[in-house]
């Protein structure tokens, strides 16, 4: 069954399971349920035939409330992505499996493990895994944050990174759009014996 928020909000739901669904669902209960949440180019006007193409999509049923982004325009219906969630062994959300998540050229590889979670409007935003605004004006965008290299090495087995928070439309401008920006601070990777560390610049 199709959920769909409020007329100022994009966001749409697909609640895998066709038994018995409840008249409306709550935005914290689609993420407890099983389905998908659907980012579009333009808001649903058949129901009925959005689940067909988005049923008609999906390879598996899902182990959680996964994510799609599909590009709605009438009469097409062309999926940009899907990102499927499972559980961890510590009961985690977390990305099922490798991804690719088109972010220009090249697409964006997000590899399966990694730890996933809605935010409402962008407001709490997860440092350890990825988190996809469902409302607000970055709704249906991923955010993480990675190490953005600076400049030279400082030696042969150290490079200057920033932390920086990256943002991803899968729908954006040229099948897809990425945004590097709240550099924070300076480090130096390393890598030693016992693998790689992050710590301060001692210059």
């Amino acid at each position: 069954m199709i959920y769909t928020a409020p007329a100022e909000e994009s966001l749409v739901y697909l609640l895998y399971s066709s038994a018995a669904p409840p008249a409306t669902l709550s935005l914290e209960e689609t993420w407890t349920n099983t389905g998908y949440y659907l980012f579009l180019t333009t808001p649903p006007v058949d129901a009925a035939a959005l689940e067909r193409s988005v049923r008609a999509a999906i390879a598996a049923p899902p182990q959680a409330t996964g994510f799609l982004w599909a590009f709605n325009d009438a009469p097409s219906f062309d999926v940009a992505a899907i990102l499927n969630v499972a559980f961890n062994a510590k009961n985690q959300r977390v990305v099922a499996a490798d991804t690719n998540i088109p972010s220009g050229i090249p697409p964006l590889g997000i590899g399966g493990g990694k730890v996933i979670a809605p935010s409402k409007d962008y407001s709490t935003i997860s440092v350890s895994g990825i988190t996809i605004a469902l409302t607000g004006p970055l709704a249906r965008t991923l955010t993480f944050s990675g190490l953005f290299t600076l400049g030279a090495m400082p030696d042969g087995d150290s490079a200057v990174k920033n932390i920086v928070s990256v943002e991803v439309d899968p729908l954006g401008d040229s099948e897809g759009s990425a945004t590097v920006g709240g550099f924070g601070p300076t480090l130096v990777l390393s890598s030693g014996p016992k693998g790689y560390a992050i710590g301060d610049i001692e210059w």
